[in-house]
């Protein structure tokens, strides 16, 4: 019979998987003893019999064999073997897969979904085999397995070759692993940082132990593989592994904090909008996004919704807070359409974090491409176009506006933006933590790791400020993680720019915040005193996130779940209506 040519991906998945075996280092099989099962099965000859055509091992006339726990641990699943009734428990990705003198089955997310009528074989030297179309439906994947390569899931088995990596890295196959990655990643990631991340992880959150679960979405940019662990510290991680439509891996993101069961809010009504996906600029840095239109088809306005500080998704998930998804809904209730995006720190993690980066390419050209990408939509001809930046985003806005050369932008709110350049708040939030942790009653040892921190920004802070050092040319003893970004950012002042500027702004501040306080408000209002175009608003309860908090805000209350009020979006879509005709 004819071997069918095999795709690209597939030689090179053949090639990159070879050697692939049982080693644990980040996520250790329990040790199970296979020889105890034999009495249970018949016993079949070793693994080194003949390998049948397409290189899987057969065991004499029986069809294709797999070698249970060898290939079940490349994928990075636990095996327990039980000695009280000779039974194997394998745990993967939502998984159990059961294995008895009664037979086979499999429970996925805690129900049973099949009963499999294929016999494990046990060979002569011990080891456990299955049929390899019986370890396919268990598994819930496709895939081969031969002798030389080990495991190899198919070129559209987004979970399984994303678990597969992760355990190539584990095991200490970064050759095997980096192959895996399409050119631009692994030049980001050569084989020494690329053996560093496994380490990286169990510092973090200690060992993973047990992977729980697998979810693979295809945004329009990446097919997103998420992978969720357990670690043996009981503590959850997670990775988004994200996929190029050709089948290689991208890029990565590893959420630094969970989140924690964001509830929609109650005037989130579906039928009163309509979701489109989109994408949101091209090639390298190309962005998938969200476009919100209200149910009418005729929105009076079509709103950019602008990120803060860090990898932002495009719903500015944070602990139980989405506060872009939340504006997307309540503004469409009031007859305004909206676009968000993920942030490109988000997306492209792994890419975007060069020694090069600046605030234009992490926020402002992006926000640029998502203005223009709405305003040339002919749905949203003669609308006006309103950019709404948060935090980092909004004092942001300035600047965007400056590079706004063909006006997209006919107007811009800001949410909790800082009157101040970011290093001094950074400063004012180190001194504050102090004084909170002293307040609080917190131990000297807590202060003074806190008092520590305010002192290493305070020394980094000084070299920032020396006009007499760049990027290139600063102090080699003192390193400053993103120093491109940050002389980029320097001495930047929001509201000193918007001073001269002409484009309406509404300006909206929390009371409760925490992070930019509500003296910033005051700040703006200072410098934008002989302008008559601009509105302000301040909410007594809100924090940074724009969620309400009875208590004083010092972010503990982001995990708990709470929604941006509707009168905010109601005070957005009043503002706008007011806004004068194009």
């Amino acid at each position: 019979m004819g071997k069918r040519k095999r795709t690209k991906v597939e030689k090179t998945s053949r090639t990159v998987l070879a050697g692939c075996l049982m080693a644990g280092l980040l996520l250790p099989g329990a040790a199970w003893a296979e020889t105890g099962a034999a009495a249970e099965t018949q016993t079949a000859p070793a693994a080194s019999a003949p390998a049948s055509e397409g290189g899987s091992s057969a065991v004499g006339s029986l069809p294709a064999l797999v070698p249970l726990r060898e290939a079940s641990e490349q994928l990075g699943a636990v095996v327990i073997y039980k000695s009280s009734d000779r039974s194997v428990s394998i745990q993967w990705a939502g998984r159990l897969i059961r294995l008895s003198h009664e037979g086979i089955t499999v429970e996925a997310e805690g129900q049973q979904t099949a009963a499999l009528s294929a016999k494990p074989t046990v060979g002569s030297e011990g080891r456990l085999y299955l049929p390899l179309d019986a370890f396919r439906q268990a598994f819930g994947i496709q895939a081969d397995w031969s002798d030389k390569d080990g495991i190899e899931p198919g070129a559209n088995e987004t979970a399984a070759r994303a678990a597969l990596f992760m355990r190539q890295l584990a095991s200490g196959k970064v050759q095997d692993a980096g192959a895996l990655l399409d050119s631009q990643l692994a030049a980001v990631l050569p084989p020494d940082k690329l053996a560093a991340l496994p380490q990286q992880i169990v510092s973090a959150f200690g060992p993973p132990a047990r992977l729980d679960r697998v979810s693979v979405e295809d945004n329009g940019v990446h097919v997103n593989a998420k992978l969720s662990y357990t670690s043996k510290l009981k503590a959850p991680f997670a990775i988004e592994i994200r996929f190029n439509h050709d089948g290689e891996i991208d890029d990565l993101y590893i959420p630094s904090t969970p989140e924690a069961g964001y509830a929609a809010p109650d005037y989130d009504d579906p039928s009163a909008y309509a979701e489109e996906q989109v994408t949101v600029g091209e090639g390298t840095f190309a962005l998938p996004g969200t476009l919100t239109i209200p149910a009418s088809g005729e929105p009076s306005a079509v709103a950019v919704l602008v990120h803060g500080s860090g990898p932002e998704d495009r719903d500015e998930s944070i602990g139980a807070a989405k506060t872009f998804r939340d504006l997307a809904v309540g503004l469409a209730k009031e007859g305004i359409a909206t676009i968000r995006y993920e942030k490109r720190t988000r997306e492209h993690t792994m890419q975007s974090a060069t020694p090069d980066l600046t605030v234009n390419e992490e926020t402002i050209d992006d926000a640029l491409l998502a203005a223009e990408k709405v305003r040339s939509d002919p749905r949203f001809a003669g609308k006006p176009v309103v950019v709404i930046g948060h935090s980092q985003g909004a004092m942001l806005v300035p600047r965007l506006l400056n590079q706004d050369k063909d006006k997209a932008v006919d107007a811009a709110v800001l949410m909790a933006g800082p009157a101040e350049p970011l290093e001094d708040l950074m400063l004012t939030q180190y001194e504050n933590a102090v004084d909170r942790a002293v307040a609080a009653g917190q131990p000297d040892e807590v202060v003074s790791q806190l008092k520590q921190q305010a002192e290493a920004w305070k020394m980094t802070l000084g070299v920032i400020k020396n006009e007499a050092y760049t990027a290139d040319d600063y102090p080699a003893n003192l390193r400053i993680p993103n120093a491109r970004w940050w002389f980029d950012f320097r001495n930047y002042n929001g509201p000193e720019i918007a001073r001269t500027q002409s484009v309406p702004l509404f300006i909206l501040q929390g009371a409760n915040d925490v992070q930019v306080d509500a003296s910033n408000l005051d700040g703006w209002k200072s410098a934008l005193a002989g302008r008559a175009d601009v509105q302000y608003e301040l909410y007594p309860k809100l924090n940074h996130l724009f969620v309400p908090s009875d208590q004083p805000s010092t972010g503990a209350e982001y995990f708990v779940p709470g929604n941006v009020p509707l009168q905010v979006s109601e005070d957005i879509a009043s503002w706008i209506g007011k806004l004068p005709k194009k």
